[in-house]
């Protein structure tokens, strides 16, 4: 039976090896600029850098190089387009997700990675109907997530503890309350996202 827990997984290099699909991509964008690939050993320890530090790698810029955004976009571009051709579960995790839905523990997914780009490959890999939660990136650029909204957010937790503050609840009781709230607010964005990719 379920206790009333749940485990939380990072996405890229703890749940799925992703570095397989960004290399490809990364390398694509190398050979349209007339340069050899880079093998996946060289760039595997550099995943975790993001795009812009992909690029950086692969083309020696410094982070201010004006030509580097546009680098970074078609890279994005062409990953996008090939996110779960090599991407898979690390070995032994398909088998603790077993474990854990036997168990009738939740699981979920915190991570970085946009939303825009996590919730496809989630979707590609069969991984999305099992996930309890997804939290993923917002996108400073638009996209599913908005900045507003996590502003508006902020602004609403604020406006909640100080709220409890006012009406004497214990700090134990916040934090169970708060706790329920943001996991209601979850639950119900992740409803939403389901609706919204039913309707398309």
């Amino acid at each position: 039976m379920n206790g009333g827990g749940a485990v939380l997984f990072d996405l890229d290099g703890t749940l799925l090896d992703t570095a397989p699909d960004m290399a490809w991509a990364l390398n694509q964008v190398r050979h349209e600029q007339g340069l050899p690939a880079l093998s996946l050993a060289i760039i595997r320890p550099h995943v975790s850098k993001g795009s812009s530090g992909l690029i950086r790698l692969a083309f020696g810029l410094e982070r201010e190089d004006p030509r580097a955004e546009a680098l970074r976009q078609r890279f994005i571009e062409i990953y996008a387009e090939n996110l779960s051709d090599r991407t898979r579960l690390f070995a032994g995790m398909d088998e603790v997700l077993v474990q854990l839905e036997a168990k009738r523990l939740p699981w979920g997914i915190v991570t970085n990675k946009p939303g825009w780009l996590t919730h496809p490959l989630l979707a590609q890999l069969a991984l999305a109907a099992r996930a309890a939660c997804v939290i993923a990136g917002v996108s400073l650029r638009g996209g599913i997530g908005r900045v507003e909204s996590v502003v508006l957010g902020a602004f609403f937790i604020v406006l909640v503890q100080n709220g409890m503050n006012l009406m004497q609840i214990g700090s134990y009781m916040q934090m169970v309350l708060l706790g329920s709230l943001l996991v209601l607010a979850v639950v119900i964005d992740q409803l939403r996202y389901k609706m919204l990719v039913g309707n398309r």
